[in-house]
């Protein structure tokens, strides 16, 4: 209920796409991670982005979300015909500020390069990382190698403190 009440006071996606994208792009740039947890009501539900695509647009996602998730609104745009790849973004705010941004990228070969002109104008990168839904594994992958990093530093601190070196 909290997550359903967060999603209502969310800008509606479809007067973005309608107000601001002329197709063939109808960006993924307004799903939260929240689509996930609150059933894709953000491109799926009344008034998502999917409701104000036209036939023919590509909808990229941008969020970190589950594989699935990226297939079953890839699913419900299809009977739009409506075309959808998972365009993830890799790089922390600083980098991302320095024109370091990467999108990792998994869909149609065709679709991605449909999107790439689009993606190289926020971002150095564009990898294509194969069929859809390998763009979410690739950033989820990515996600846990940093935070296993994170871990492993933070071990190695304490093993330090622990004999004695101060930092």
């Amino acid at each position: 209920d909290e997550v359903r009440a967060l999603v209502a006071g969310l800008p509606r996606p479809r007067v973005f796409v309608a107000e601001w994208v002329d197709p063939p792009y109808a960006p993924g740039h307004w799903v939260p991670e929240l689509v996930d947890v609150a059933g894709g009501e953000c491109v799926l539900g009344n008034a998502g982005v999917l409701e104000g695509a036209a036939p023919g647009s590509l909808v990229l996602l941008h969020s970190t979300i589950r594989p699935a998730t990226t297939k079953k609104v890839a699913e419900a745009a299809a009977d739009k015909r409506v075309n959808v790849i998972d365009a993830c973004m890799t790089a922390v705010p600083s980098v991302v500020r320095q024109g370091g941004l990467t999108f990792l990228v998994g869909g149609q070969k065709a679709f991605f390069e449909r999107a790439k002109p689009h993606l190289l104008k926020m971002a150095k990168d564009a990898v294509h990382m194969g069929p859809l839904g390998c763009g979410n594994v690739t950033k989820l992958f990515k996600n846990m190698v940093t935070a296993s990093e994170a871990l492993v530093v933070y071990e190695a601190l304490q093993i330090a403190r622990a004999g004695g070196v101060s930092y």
